[in-house]
Order: C-alpha cells, then sequence, then structure tokens
C-alpha cells in the first residue's frame, strides 16, 4: 500500500499500477474485513490530501485515474464484499479538483483568444488543452471521464470568452476574432475526439461572435444564429455595436425585433428551467458531478496493452505476492499469495506414452467463496475450474505423490484449464506429451466449499448444481 501511494506520473512506467497494487494488496489479506477497511481507510485519507492540497495538475489526473480505475476492480468484484462510498466521493472530489486546477491555468491565458491571429500567444490556449489532455491520455483515465473533464473545460471557457467580449468594443473585428478562435479550438476538439463537446459549449460565444459579423440590416441571418442569447444579451451587444467603415449600423426596427425574437426564443427557455436572465454568461456545469463510466476501463478494452502489466505483475511475483497465469490469448490473470495460501505449486511429471492417472471433474465455486484467482477480462468472475475427483491407485500421478483429490489443475503446459469443460481439459491433459508441466492450487476444493462434492463415491454422487454430472480420466 506504501508503494502504491508513494507512486506518481513521473515514477512509473505503467501509470494504473497503484490501482492495480493496491487491489491485488486487498485480495492478498486472509481477512479483509478488518484490515481491508483500514487499508482503505489509509488510501481515502492519501486521496484526500490530492485533491484539497492544490497538487499539481498531474498528480491528480495520475490519482483520479487510479481510483476510479480501483473502483471499478472493486466494484466489479463479486468475492469484495466492503463499503466503497467513501472512495466514490473522493473519485469525485478529485474530478473536481482537477476541473479546478485546469480552470485556474485557463483563466490566466484567455487574454490570448483576443490577440492576433499571428501572435505568438495565440496557441497557447490551445497548447495548454493539448497539454491537459496528453496527461489524460498517459494516465489512461477513462475516456468518458476525460470528455465529461473537456466538457466542463469548454463551458468554463465559454463563460469567460463570452464575458469579456461584453466587456469590449462590441465590433464586427471583435467577432471575426472570436470566431477564429473558436475554428481553432474546434479543429482542436476534432483532434482529440471532443468535437460535439466543443460544438455545444461554445455556442454561447459562436452566436455572440455571428451577431457582431452579420450584417445588420439582415434579419434573417442574425435570428437564424443567436437562438441561444438572451434578450439582456441581445440589447447590449447591438445596442454597442460600433460602425467600422462603409458598414450598416442597428437601426431601431432590428433592434426592437431581435430583442422580441430572444425574448420568445432563450427568454421563454430560461424561465420554464428556472434560469435567472443576466448579462454576462454563467457556468452552467460548474459544481456538477460526474457521471461514473460503466466501461471502457484499461481492464475491458480490448485494445489495451497488457505487456506494461505483465511487468508490474513480475515484479510482485518476485515478492511472493502473487503468482502470474495466463489464462488465454485475450486475457491474463494472477493467483494471490499469501501466509495461509501459499500453497500454489508446479509439479512435473514424466508420464512417457501412458496415462496421467486422475480423475477430474470441472466445479464451481459457491457464492461469495474466495478462490483467490482474478482475471483482467471480466473481474471476479465464477468460472468453472478443473478438480482432481481422484489420483488413480498405482499411476503415475500415485507414484509420484504431490496430487491428491480436491486439488485444483490451473494449468497444464502453460495452458489455462479455467473455464474449460471436463472434455476440454481431459484433451489438454492427454494431448500435452510425454513431460506434463502442472501448475496445481493444493486444496483448493476446501477452502472453496466444493469438498463435499469430491469426497462422495463417483458412483453415488448426484448431479450437483456447482458441478457437471461426469468424471473423466486423464
Amino acid at each position: 500500500m506504501c508503494q502504491a501511494m508513494s507512486r506518481s506520473a513521473e515514477s512509473c512506467s505503467f501509470p494504473l499500477s497503484s490501482s492495480f497494487i493496491i487491489f491485488i494488496g486487498l485480495h492478498s489479506l486472509d481477512d479483509p474485513s478488518i484490515i481491508g477497511v483500514e487499508l482503505l481507510n489509509r488510501l481515502c485519507t492519501h486521496l484526500s490530501h490530492v485533491s484539497n492540497d492544490g497538487c499539481h495538475r498531474d498528480r491528480i489526473v495520475y490519482w483520479l485515474s487510479n481510483s476510479s480505475h480501483l473502483h471499478h476492480l472493486l466494484s466489479s468484484d463479486i468475492c469484495f464484499t466492503l463499503p466503497l462510498d467513501q472512495l466514490s466521493s473522493l473519485v469525485q472530489s478529485l474530478f473536481h479538483s482537477l476541473v479546478k486546477e485546469c480552470t485556474k491555468e485557463l483563466s490566466v491565458l484567455v487574454h490570448s483568444f483576443f490577440t492576433s491571429r499571428n501572435s505568438t500567444e495565440r496557441g497557447s490556449l490551445v497548447s495548454l488543452l493539448d497539454s491537459i489532455m496528453s496527461s489524460c491520455r498517459w494516465s489512461q483515465l477513462n475516456a468518458d471521464i476525460t470528455i465529461q473533464l473537456a466538457s466542463q473545460l469548454f463551458a468554463s471557457l465559454n463563460t469567460a470568452i463570452f464575458n469579456q467580449m461584453i466587456e469590449m468594443k462590441c465590433t464586427s473585428n471583435l467577432g471575426h476574432l472570436v470566431s477564429k478562435g473558436l475554428t481553432e479550438l474546434d479543429e482542436w476538439s476534432t483532434g482529440m475526439g471532443v468535437e460535439l463537446a466543443a460544438e455545444c459549449l461554445f455556442d454561447t460565444c459562436r452566436q455572440a461572435a455571428n451577431l457582431l459579423i452579420a450584417p445588420k440590416n439582415d434579419m434573417a441571418s442574425m435570428g437564424s444564429t443567436t437562438y441561444k442569447l438572451n434578450s439582456l444579451q441581445i440589447r447590449h451587444l447591438l445596442n454597442s455595436f460600433e460602425v467600422c467603415g462603409d458598414e450598416i449600423g442597428v437601426g431601431n426596427d432590428v433592434l426592437h425585433r431581435m430583442i422580441g425574437l430572444a425574448e420568445r426564443q432563450a427568454d421563454e427557455l430560461s424561465a420554464e428551467e428556472g434560469i435567472p436572465l443576466t448579462l454576462l454568461e454563467t457556468n452552467r456545469l460548474s459544481g456538477m458531478d460526474m457521471i461514473p463510466p460503466q466501461d471502457g476501463y484499461f481492464t475491458n478494452r480490448s485494445q489495451s496493452n497488457f505487456e506494461p502489466l505483465k511487468i508490474l505483475l513480475d515484479e510482485l511475483a518476485t515478492k511472493g505476492v502473487c503468482c502470474n497465469v495466463k489464462w488465454n490469448d485475450d486475457s491474463i490473470g494472477w493467483i494471490m499469495l499469501n501466509e495461509s495460501n501459499n500453497n500454489v505449486v508446479k509439479i512435473h511429471l514424466n508420464r512417457g506414452n501412458g496415462g496421467i492417472g486422475l480423475s477430474i471433474v470441472a466445479a464451481q465455486c459457491d457464492e461469495g467463496k474466495e478462490s483467490n484467482i482474478i482475471v483482467i477480462e471480466g473481474v471476479g468472475e465464477r468460472q468453472c475450474g478443473i478438480y482432481i475427483k481422484k489420483v488413480l491407485e498405482g499411476s503415475i500421478a500415485d507414484k509420484d505423490g504431490r496430487l491428491c483429490g480436491g486439488d485444483e489443475l490451473i494449468q497444464v503446459n502453460d495452458k489455462s484449464l479455467r473455464g474449460l469443460s471436463q472434455e476440454e481439459a481431459a484433451r489438454s491433459l492427454s494431448s500435452c506429451g510425454p513431460v506434463v508441466k502442472l501448475l496445481v492450487r493444493k486444496g483448493a476444493a476446501s477452502r472453496n466449499g466444493l469438498q463435499s462434492y469430491l469426497v462422495s463415491p463417483i458412483s453415488a454422487l448426484s448431479p450437483p448444481s456447482q458441478s457437471n454430472e461426469k468424471y473423466i480420466y486423464a
């Protein structure tokens, strides 16, 4: 736990390492009901400090990514029953802290939005947004959370830019300047995959710019692009409009008709939603909680690169925390080891051309029984395991003496048996060649609530719900 909490974006090659270390640590406990609560409390205290102590933006992103991913791992795991309300609340706090920190950085650069297009300051706002999104991508923050962050930042920028426009001279040049800036933001947003959020949340600024640019005798042009501006905003922008060159000024008839249109559109909509009319724009997303995504995390993305996770698991395996297991071509897993469960062994048998001498059965552990086996794809899924029903007298396995009834066969020649049927497991065992390499969890049936089914005589055993009705020999 201490190692996990000391990690940061700068100190690790796998950005989600903290969430996996904590998750594995909680699963390695004999009784998580006491120590697990204490460890979760320590984690929540740490996250509270990150959230409230004005940490650097990258550190907040790192812990938002890890805490949200950890919450997903634990809430998806049927074997983990400790309450997660406090962790869920702190994930929200980290999200709000990240929005606050990024908004503070962006507010310093809003003035650059109104500088000349060729100014070196012109791209600083986009560069900062790019830096924020890069941090999110590197930390492997859930894409849905990233989009919600971008939406919050766009809403904040829209408010700041519009309110700055209200304080400036209302000219067509200002409209063109804002329009060009919004085009740059639109292009950047498209590249980041958040163009829908940008299109929606910059609407107020975009419509104000269009109003300033449009010919002031073209009601159709002005009216069709200003439906989100209320009557106070329309009145100010048109009343304060300064003519440049041979432009047409705003006539009283046009002014009154535009105000009337705003009263029938934006004003009525605001009244229905209970929003007071104000000249200055308010950020309506401010303080809004993040909607926790249900998917899209590292563990359920088919395109995820598992290699950094494998390296992390190898590191933990050397410390005796877990034993890596390759389940299939698309997922990896591990077996938890602790003082009372250090019972995963590797057994090599030289069987020659004969059989191994095992009676096997596919069975699933009882609901709530801790198997200490974790699979990346579908964390906590109750998959069938292959258990030894009986070691046949006089067989190779019997003479070796290390296998016995109730042991679980996890792998044969580095191929996982988890989730296979008895027939599939038997074929794997019979086709593995003269030397058989087994990964075995000793006494697994007893810990998984299956011992009563495996100790019954085969002939007398009625088909239980936890296991298949046939016993196959290998």
